[in-house]
């Protein structure tokens, strides 16, 4: 709020106070009544003022259990924003269902934040399986995931405070060192088959890795293979991972060219 604003000469607008009495009293407590200051300032000042004592009534506590789980008046004590994805997966038994993967963002948040299923998901069914996993991109393997960690009620999306520290980007030939990401971005993938268990992480390279506007369709092959149905440019190069959580212990990268708007990419058992 900015402090040269002023309270409205026609009418009352105090914000948090309930009348210009109210305003006038609190006004007077944290100026007094020999203030050399505009009664404008003043009252913009004490109504910042205001605002902030009740930011803090609700802001969380060290411990984390915050309040109504809100910090700020606005929600988490920093931005915290959820979407997804869903594009249809066919099974090796011939069945069809939708996966949904969602995308948790938190921007510059000072307080760090647990996101559990109950807050991005309806249930943890989805119609596909009831087994997800997680990831977030970060400095060092930008876009590019090597593992992947549970997501459960017992293991929420962590959304991190940024501590302003240096770190080292990219991989190929330009490596920089600046500011850490000011925002976290984690994604929450759903588990495809079982019992081969397949996670799609997605396309590398972009911060949204599942997206309708490249996948045109997901199957699971009668021997447990993965394959996705692609579009694109001509000539454009796409690689995607994926992992086989049942199997594997790391996330394995393939790419194609795409030829006449079209690809396929797959992953054997």
């Amino acid at each position: 709020m900015c402090l040269t604003g002023t309270v409205a000469a026609d009418g009352f607008d105090g914000h948090r106070f309930t009348s210009p009495n109210a305003l006038e009293s609190a006004t007077s407590q944290l100026f007094g009544d020999d203030s050399n200051v505009s009664k404008s300032y003043a009252h913009a000042y004490t109504i910042s003022s205001e605002w902030l004592r009740k930011k803090e009534e609700r802001a969380c506590p060290l411990d984390g259990n915050c309040p109504r789980g809100y910090g700020a008046p606005q929600g988490p004590l920093g931005e915290v924003y959820v979407t997804h994805s869903t594009i249809p997966v066919e099974r090796s038994d011939g069945t069809k269902v939708n996966a949904t993967w969602r995308y948790v963002v938190g921007v510059q948040v000072s307080v760090a934040l647990n996101v559990t299923a109950d807050d991005i998901m309806d249930t943890m069914g989805n119609g596909t399986n009831t087994e997800y996993y997680q990831f977030a991109w970060d400095d060092a393997k930008t876009f590019r995931p090597s593992t992947l960690d549970s997501f459960s009620e017992a293991s929420p999306v962590q959304v991190t405070v940024n501590a302003g520290s240096e770190c080292t980007t990219g991989v190929g030939r330009i490596v920089a060192t600046t500011e850490c990401f000011p925002f976290n971005m984690h994604v929450v993938a759903p588990v495809l088959s079982a019992p081969t268990k397949w996670v799609l992480i997605g396309e590398v390279g972009k911060f949204i890795p599942i997206s309708n506007q490249r996948i045109e369709s997901i199957s699971i092959s009668s021997s447990d293979g993965l394959t996705v149905s692609i579009v694109g440019a001509a000539d454009e190069i796409v690689t995607m991972g994926a992992m086989n959580v049942g199997i594997a212990t790391g996330v394995v990268y393939q790419s194609t060219t795409i030829s006449n708007g079209s690809g396929v990419i797959r992953w054997s058992k």
